[in-house]
């Protein structure tokens, strides 16, 4: 006969049974009910992160006042729906958010006819500008010499559509504007965004089509590097866009006589250069070094993203205002005319070449010019010539100069500039 009874006790055992089917319904609704909280917890917060520019943990309602403030004076949002963007971008590195879809796919024109002007203004000269102007080039703005509290953000790039229209939306909604540099071949993906952020005031300069220095090529692709990007954003705005200023990839070449002389021919005011660099910096590390007058450099990644998203608010309790560059040296905003663009680009003109010193660390289209004639002399023997001053053309400089009686200082002044090209145009 079984024995039936514990062990221990002498009691009967009962069979084990698992929870009852209402009480496992329960665990599962509470659980879900736990998880949409959550879900509409983070749902607020980033729409008060967006829309309030709040940063995270920020305490206290003296900001939440100030931006109060700055909402109520700025312009009016254009009342125009915005154009639908493309649902991926192939140039991004880190596109991890999805696109923003913010209405449908129209837009209406930039303005009337009839408020176009019929030839674009002539260039001014720049009012101080930080550092002084180099004599037979146009300004090279790193920044501007004033004690009025305005900062200049400027984008470049613009490889990642989704976040260049937050960050459009960010500067807006702190009541600045800023200008935007964006590579020619990106300018399809991001044209909706572009042609609103025109009409909140912001500004749109040239930064070449493929995202050149400029200084390795042949004057046709310099050329097409600088028309072609500029022509491709007129067409997106539907209008001829006289752009002001021009920034080479790392803003090399800023101080090349070619370059500037076809920015002369295109009606362009100067070198756009930065006295901050956002793209390596906290809005903490900014806000330390900030000069009233400053001209600060931005990308469109995650991390720029974020970083803007801290430093606007901060910018504002300080008492700064974003501005263009336009706004920040005191010029018009970039002319608008009638689209009419000619079929190819304009070719770069004669002009006349003055006396420059030519040294190492140089990127320059005269660098490339002189490997070509060291080579010719049979002085410099590499593959390509890059139009980078280094340990080579140095090198290769010095050996000519000593064959030639000159200083073998390896620098290239006038003398030797001129022992190497004599007798040739």
């Amino acid at each position: 006969m079984t024995n039936d009874k514990s062990p221990v006790t002498g009691a009967k055992r009962k069979k084990s049974k698992g929870p009852g089917t209402e009480a496992v319904i329960a665990m599962v609704a509470f659980l879900f009910a736990c998880l949409l909280l959550i879900g509409v917890r983070i749902m607020i917060r980033q729409e008060l992160e967006m829309n309030a520019l709040t940063p995270s943990g920020s305490k206290g309602n003296s900001l939440s006042s100030l931006l109060t403030q700055w909402e109520a004076q700025r312009t009016e949002a254009p009342t125009a729906a915005r154009t639908a963007e493309p649902t991926s971008d192939p140039l991004s590195e880190d596109l991890t958010d999805s696109m923003e879809m913010a209405g449908a796919p129209t837009q209406s024109p930039l303005f009337f006819e009839e408020e176009l002007s019929s030839q674009p203004n002539e260039p001014v000269t720049l009012p101080d500008v930080y550092p002084k102007v180099v004599e037979g080039f146009l300004p090279v703005c790193f920044s501007r010499n004033t004690d009025e509290k305005v900062v200049a953000l400027t984008i470049d790039d613009c490889n990642q559509p989704a976040n260049l229209r937050k960050i459009v939306d960010l500067i807006y909604k702190g009541g600045g504007r800023a200008t935007i540099f964006p590579i020619g071949f990106n300018v399809d993906a991001i044209a909706g965004t572009l042609q609103d952020a025109v009409n909140m005031g912001f500004e749109i300069e040239n930064h070449t089509y493929s995202h050149s220095g400029l200084y390795d090529v042949d004057d046709e692709t310099l050329a097409y590097e600088i028309w072609q990007q500029n022509a491709t954003v007129s067409q997106a705005l539907g209008v001829n866009y006289q752009m002001h200023f021009l920034r080479p990839r790392g803003g090399d070449n800023r101080y090349d006589q070619r370059t500037h002389a076809y920015m002369r021919q295109m009606g362009y005011y100067g070198i756009a250069y930065w006295s901050q660099v956002g793209s390596d910096s906290t809005a903490a590390e900014i806000m330390r070094k900030l000069q009233p007058g400053d001209i600060i450099l931005f990308h469109t990644t995650n991390k720029d993203l974020a970083t803007i998203r801290e430093l606007v608010p901060q910018l504002l309790a300080k008492g700064y205002r974003m501005v263009t560059l336009n706004e920040l040296y005191g010029v018009a905003e970039n002319e608008q005319t009638m689209l009419d663009i000619a079929p190819e680009p304009i070719p770069l003109a004669d002009y006349e070449r003055f006396d420059q010193i030519l040294k190492k660390g140089d990127y320059l289209s005269d660098v490339k010019k002189l490997q070509v004639r060291l080579s010719e002399l049979d002085y410099l023997n590499v593959n390509r010539f890059t139009g980078y001053y280094g340990n080579l053309t140095q090198e290769a400089l010095a050996h000519f100069q000593r064959d030639n009686g000159l200083d073998a200082d390896g620098i290239c002044g006038p003398e030797s500039w001129n022992a190497l090209f004599e007798g040739i145009n």
